[in-house]
C-alpha cells in the first residue's frame, strides 16, 4: 500500500456528495434526531458484534459512546413526543427496521474498510457513498412515517 492510500484525506467531500435530509420543521427535525440516533446506535453495534465474532477488541470508550447515544435518543424521544403530533397509530421510530437498516450500513462500512486496505480506494469510496446515501434515504422514510403516515416499506411490500 502506498502512502496516499493510507493519508487520511483519502476521499474528498466531492465523492460523498449525499443529498442530507432537509427538515421542513421543528417536528422533522426533531424526529429526524431521535431516529439517527436510534439508527446510528445500531449500526455501532452491529459493528461492535462483527468485529468481536473476528477477534477484534472493542474498546470501552467507544462502547460507552454507543450506549450515551442510545439513552440520549430515548430522552430525545421523550422530549420529542411533548411537541410532535406524530401520524395516528405511528411510532417516533420503529425499531425493528432500524436494527435491520443500522445492520445493513454497518456490513457496507465494513466493504469500505476492507476495499481500502485490498487498495481499492475507487470501490471503497463508492460503498461509503451508498452507505451514507441510504442512511439519509432511512431518515427520510421514516420521518414521512412518523409524522405523516406514509409506509413506504409498506407499500413496496
Amino acid at each position: 500500500m502506498n502512502a496516499a492510500t493510507n493519508h487520511p484525506n483519502w476521499i474528498s467531500n466531492d465523492h460523498l456528495t449525499v443529498k442530507r435530509f432537509q427538515p421542513n420543521d421543528d417536528q422533522e427535525r426533531a424526529v429526524a434526531r431521535v431516529i439517527r440516533l436510534m439508527l446510528n446506535t445500531w449500526v455501532l453495534r452491529t459493528t461492535f458484534e462483527n468485529a468481536r465474532r473476528h477477534g477484534e477488541a472493542v474498546s470501552k470508550l467507544a462502547e460507552d459512546h454507543a450506549r450515551a447515544a442510545r439513552v440520549q435518543g430515548f430522552r430525545d424521544e421523550v422530549q420529542a413526543l411533548k411537541s410532535v403530533t406524530l401520524a395516528a397509530g405511528q411510532p417516533l421510530f420503529d425499531d425493528e427496521f432500524l436494527s435491520k437498516a443500522g445492520t445493513q450500513i454497518a456490513y457496507l462500512l465494513a466493504t469500505v474498510r476492507t476495499s481500502r486496505a485490498a487498495g481499492e480506494d475507487e470501490r471503497a469510496k463508492a460503498v461509503l457513498h451508498d452507505a451514507l446515501a441510504m442512511e439519509e434515504e432511512i431518515v427520510t422514510m421514516e420521518v414521512d412515517r412518523a409524522l405523516y403516515g406514509v409506509d413506504i416499506q409498506r407499500m413496496a411490500a
